[in-house]
């Protein structure tokens, strides 16, 4: 397969304006995509912690680092000429995750599609790559979109398919891309190689994240991120408190910008589906990367040993040498209750905790009807302390991995 394919404009200009420049396709196939979501926000904070932060953009700037397989030294040349001629030039890059899948073989302009969880078919205009099961393509830009109530969204484009594409084709939305400087690309000695190549998003204009999720719970005007990480990982703290050494010829001295160090946590999670995957884009969208506060659980069980509850509203527990937490663990407001046979947790908030004898802890909270919770884990009011995202594609697999800064409240 050619590496260099015509552009989605050879043919006869369209009545729908192309959203973005032209540009010469990408589309050999790729062992792994790295999709960067950025976004960027300014912070004022004080030597006590307390901050404020703005969103500079509404949307987030995208990147790609990608890895791709040359087969042929005829590819091997024609990416050379490519990069040492027009460094500066416009790629379209087919971007897989978002996919969608045609149910039907076809031979004209317009095919179905599902498009419940896609952000890109809400306007005419977008260019896609259409792709059969066998690796063929080709290009066009789409003319039009009209719903069906129920059932999936046909959609036309400017172009048919040179034969009849079967079914199990897919189409995929191209993303105007400008590759970064420094482009590596490796060579094998039977004439093939690896382009590992990285690239940075033209922008289209403000578009919808998340079309068809839905938020997670939100408690007191902020989210809970309730989805589960990943458990077959390390989970990485870090106490971060603004070093710096100063040398000296030999010596040094050190100084620290905050009194107390704050506390990073990192979670990765993964996903298979679309649904999944636009509840990610949504989430981040609404909490503008590292803008908002959110609720994160701690996802380990920081209470176990419960006694009994006292009264109407407070509920002992022993305290025990695993009893580890931030700082004075009862500004913490918040807990997930567990009990036996009820997968879902519950949100109850603590008003206070008193310490009632040498290991034993009362916390008022809500009296419930289930009878002891057999696990409790705080939800910390965090935000996140990364303003780029990482989303790791390979197959149907994605993995996004987030840091977290835990938030004091008092």
């Amino acid at each position: 397969m050619s590496l260099l394919l015509l552009s989605p404009d050879a043919a006869a200009a369209p009545p729908a304006t192309p959203i973005g420049p032209s540009g010469t396709v990408l589309p050999l196939p790729m062992e792994r995509l790295r999709q960067i979501l950025t976004w960027q926000t300014n912070i004022v904070k004080s030597r006590s912690g307390l901050e404020q932060r703005i969103a500079l953009f509404d949307m987030p700037g995208e990147s790609y680092e990608g890895e791709i397989l040359l087969t042929s030294d005829v590819e091997l040349q024609q990416l050379r000429a490519h990069l040492r001629k027009r460094p500066n030039a416009v790629y379209l890059l087919p971007l897989r995750p978002e996919g969608l899948l045609i149910g039907a073989a076809f031979a004209g302009p317009t095919f179905a599609v599902d498009t419940t969880y896609s952000d890109w078919m809400t306007t005419t205009g977008r260019r896609v790559m259409v792709e059969a099961p066998d690796g063929s393509y080709y290009t066009g830009v789409v003319q039009s979109l009209t719903p069906a109530t129920p059932g999936p969204t046909v959609m036309a484009l400017d172009t048919s398919p040179p034969t009849t594409y079967p079914a199990g084709s897919r189409v995929y939305p191209l993303f105007a891309v400008n590759l970064l400087d420094n482009q590596p690309v490796g060579r094998y000695p039977v004439n093939a190689g690896r382009w590992p190549f990285s690239a940075r998003a033209l922008s289209d204009g403000p578009v919808p994240m998340g079309q068809g999720a839905t938020l997670p719970t939100s408690t007191d005007g902020r989210y809970i991120l309730n989805r589960n990480p990943l458990n077959n990982t390390l989970t990485q703290e870090r106490e971060v408190a603004g070093l710096s050494l100063l040398e000296f010829g030999g010596t040094h001295a050190i100084s620290w910008a905050m009194p107390e160090s704050d506390m990073h946590r990192v979670f990765s999670y993964s996903y298979r589906t679309q649904a999944e995957r636009q509840f990610w884009k949504k989430f981040l969208y609404e909490i503008r990367g590292a803008q908002k506060r959110f609720y994160l659980p701690t996802w380990r069980t920081d209470i176990a040993n419960f006694v009994a509850w006292d009264g109407s509203n407070l509920l002992q527990f022993t305290v025990t040498s695993s009893f580890d937490y931030l700082g004075d663990w009862s500004t913490r407001t918040k807990l997930w209750l567990f009990y036996a046979g009820n997968p879902t947790p519950q949100e109850v908030d603590v008003a206070q905790a008193y310490s009632v004898g040498p290991s034993t802890v009362e916390i008022e909270t809500v009296q419930d009807a289930l009878g002891l919770p057999t696990g409790a884990m705080f939800l910390e009011t965090v935000r996140l302390s990364a303003e780029e995202v990482p989303f790791e594609h390979e197959g149907p697999l994605t993995v996004v991995t987030l840091s977290f800064l835990v938030i004091r409240e008092t």
